[in-house]
């Protein structure tokens, strides 16, 4: 999804028998603004991806040529996930657009990896908070990734 301003997506169920690869869950790309995600649950390996991508911009210019847009992800909340044995459950990458004012409430996820903050040259991943979050690494060494080269500023982990 991208250029979406007051969105509300709820009770959403990722669950198939037959597993893909390369597949997110929710992605939302540039200019996906004051939004709610609630109710969302993944079960038995899906969505084989992340399952909440925050790609405000990428490198791969195959994007744009899918009619997505690069730009700022603002004024979102997430509340009430669950997954069950999902690749990564949090992604929030930027190369220039700013990703800022984004809450995640109540999260319960095993995953390979629960959240991964990739920057590369911006610095403003601003008020991000992660609040009453229960994760379980299925691949213990990789619970939170950070991306070394820059450092991650103003995001939180409350409870």
């Amino acid at each position: 999804m991208c250029k979406v301003d007051g969105f509300d997506f709820r009770r959403i169920r990722f669950f198939s028998a037959n597993r893909l690869p390369n597949q997110d869950g929710l992605h939302l790309n540039g200019f996906c603004r004051n939004g709610l995600i609630e109710d969302v649950e993944a079960w038995r390996g899906q969505s084989n991806d992340d399952l909440l991508a925050f790609n405000a911009d990428d490198v791969a210019f195959c994007d744009l040529e899918q009619d997505m847009a690069f730009g700022p992800i603002e004024n979102v909340t997430v509340r009430n996930v669950r997954a069950e044995n999902c690749y990564g459950a949090v992604r929030l990458l930027s190369v220039d657009s700013p990703i800022r004012n984004v809450r995640f409430e109540n999260i319960d996820a095993e995953a390979a990896c629960f959240c991964e903050i990739e920057r590369t040259r911006t610095n403003e991943l601003a008020h991000v908070v992660f609040r009453n979050v229960k994760a379980r690494a299925s691949c213990p060494s990789y619970v939170l990734g950070f991306d070394a080269n820059h450092p991650v500023e103003d995001v939180r982990f409350e409870n």
